[in-house]
């Protein structure tokens, strides 16, 4: 109330004409009072209060040029952006980001310049502008990097880290986790160690080194959680995938995705929520909780839209191809997968766009367009391969072995259902064995009941009663 109140009385006097002197102080009063309820507000994650708050104390300046406290200008404008982002409003954001920017290159003020490239990184991001992000990270890397050691830097390699593991550069991610991870440990911070391990995670996940993996991924949930909510988000969806994609356990999966909902949720995380929604929603297509799936694709469809969040259009396009295949309307399943293929891989996203495009495959399997199912999944697998993703080669593998079948190409359906076999044989994962068995057919559908992934025991009787 006190802050309103100033801010009233800050733009009456401007409108009165009062004594520039006196006005200036009247405003140096409004712009702490309203900061401080912005900050308030945020802390407590009432973030349309605080944006209120910060939008309030921005306006009291007028024209940027003719603020008589740009530094407030600029701090204010950050916190604004800070909070814009968590509710997905992230051209605002930016926008905000990159007039702070200007402001700290006159100020040669060099961490707050490479922390907004951090920012404005994380913006384009979940805008789906991947090289537009990497630039700005490289960008605020190449800035601070020969200085001395800095939380800022440590973010930097942090979010680089994780946008290489999302688009598959597997060994980039891993370079740049490393140099976050000792930044982390020389700064004693553990917010950073805990990205870094989350990430560790996923690549050990990837190419099949279990113990590694879970390790990693404990020790990121464990970090982040006595650090701070973002951060538990983060740690808490790498856990749950690792459950879902490696060791087909999906009540795990489930529980890590609810968590992290319940916080993303809790501090007003719109793009997080958007994530955690749809990871549900996979789960429940997994196990043929169809009521689930449409509900929580209804969810994520909305939130995408309203906010413009364009780099997470690929979610509700693969949620919908899966809930168009289930209605039998195959021109449209195939029509929506397409699209979460297209755009997850523009956005970098390997592992979304591989489902995207196994399921893609499976569409035109039932379309007996078993050339074009062929030419899918050699694409899948290509994804795989670029991006390290060794146990879904498996999977790949056998489908294109089981389409060769229905094709007619025996000898090469054999040769696929050999090789997926043996891959299988080699690693732990029991996606990848049932997928192997329905190369086979045989008994798949049995084990994929087992492992709880009723949708695809679906499809494997009904290629049964094909065959």
């Amino acid at each position: 109330m006190v802050a309103d109140h100033l801010g009233r009385a800050a733009e009456i006097g401007a409108d009165a004409d009062l004594d520039p002197t006196e006005l200036d102080l009247v405003r140096s009063r409004a712009h702490e009072a309203l900061e401080s309820a912005g900050d308030a507000a945020a802390g407590l994650y009432s973030n349309q209060e605080a944006l209120t708050h910060y939008r309030a104390a921005l306006e009291l300046n007028g024209e940027e040029d003719d603020c008589e406290h740009p530094e407030a200008l600029a701090r204010i404008a950050e916190k604004y952006g800070d909070v814009a982002l968590r509710l997905g409003r992230i051209d605002k954001a930016v926008g905000l980001w990159e007039r702070c920017l200007n402001f700290h290159r006159g100020e040669e003020d060099l961490a707050r310049v490479g922390d907004l490239h951090r920012k404005i990184g994380a913006g384009l991001w979940n805008k789906g502008d991947r090289e537009g992000s990497i630039g700005h990270y490289q960008r605020g890397i190449d800035l601070l990097k020969d200085g001395p050691p800095c939380l800022e830097l440590a973010r930097l390699y942090e979010e680089a880290a994780s946008l290489y593991m999302h688009t598959g550069d597997n060994m980039l991610a891993i370079y740049a986790s490393e140099k976050a991870l000792r930044l982390a440990e020389r700064l004693e911070e553990p917010a950073a160690a805990s990205r870094a391990h989350g990430i560790f995670g996923r690549v050990f996940g990837r190419i099949g080194d279990e113990k590694r993996a879970r390790e990693n991924l404990e020790s990121s949930v464990e970090l982040a959680r006595d650090s701070n909510p973002a951060e538990a988000i983060r740690a808490l969806l790498a856990l749950g995938f690792h459950f879902e994609m490696s060791q087909a356990d999906y009540d795990a999966a489930s529980e890590a995705y609810a968590e992290a909902l319940r916080i993303a949720e809790q501090i007003g995380d719109l793009p997080s929520q958007v994530e955690l929604h749809s990871s549900l929603s996979l789960l429940a297509l997994h196990c043929g909780r169809w009521d689930e799936v449409e509900a929580g694709t209804e969810t994520v469809a909305a939130l995408v839209e309203r906010e413009g969040l364009t780099g997470k259009l690929c979610f509700p396009h693969l949620l919908r191809g899966a809930l168009r295949w289930r209605d039998g309307d195959l021109e449209g399943s195939e029509r929506s997968l397409r699209r979460a293929a297209e755009m997850a891989a523009q956005v970098g996203r390997s592992e979304i766009a591989f489902q995207a495009l196994l399921g893609l495959a499976a569409t035109l399997r039932d379309r007996e367009s078993y050339a074009d199912a062929d030419g899918v999944l050699a694409s899948a697998l290509d994804t795989c391969e670029r991006a390290g993703l060794v146990a879904q080669s498996i999977e790949a593998t056998a489908a294109r072995s089981l389409n060769a079948t229905l094709w007619g190409r025996i000898d090469s359906a054999t040769s696929l259902a050999e090789e997926a076999t043996g891959l299988a044989e080699r690693l732990s994962y029991p996606v990848g064995s049932a997928a192997a068995d329905t190369a086979l057919l045989g008994e798949a559908a049995a084990a994929w009941r087992d492992l709880g992934r009723l949708t695809e025991a679906e499809r494997v009787n009904r290629l049964a009663e094909t065959v």
